[in-house]
């Protein structure tokens, strides 16, 4: 499940300025994730190239990531709440590094690690943990 905000233009010159605002890098994007496990709390740059489908080399992707707060988990041992700002902008970037990474998106069924991540009553029920441990609260 994925929320935010969307962004349109209801101009070709309202599209290109926003456009060159993102290409600029003037405008950022920040997500937040509930991921599988217990990461260490704080800050760290995923600096890992990912193979575009129907290329041959790796492209550059990097990705800031923050763990801000752990919870404990009767589905998976533990989760935690995670802060993702791509300082790049690739298809499934942000699953891929922290996948990468040994900490799957929860929920995740392509680039999880299998059993709760195709179900949908633990995942709400981690969900349902994180908020009352006042994980993103």
């Amino acid at each position: 499940p994925v929320g935010g905000v969307f962004c349109l233009a209801k101009t070709r010159d309202a599209l290109a300025a926003v456009g060159k605002e993102f290409a600029e890098r003037r405008c950022s994007k920040t997500y937040y994730a509930l991921a599988a496990g217990k990461m260490e709390l704080g800050a760290m740059v995923v600096d890992a190239p990912l193979k575009k489908k129907g290329t041959g080399a790796p492209l550059p992707a990097v990705t800031e990531v923050e763990a801000l707060a752990h919870t404990h988990s009767t589905a998976h041992g533990s989760v935690t709440l995670v802060r993702l700002r791509p300082r790049t902008g690739y298809f499934h970037q942000l699953r891929l590094h922290l996948a990468g990474l040994g900490h799957p998106i929860l929920g995740d069924k392509q680039h999880g690690r299998g059993g709760f991540f195709g179900n949908k009553a633990a995942f709400e029920r981690s969900q349902a943990q994180a908020a009352a441990a006042g994980v993103g609260g």
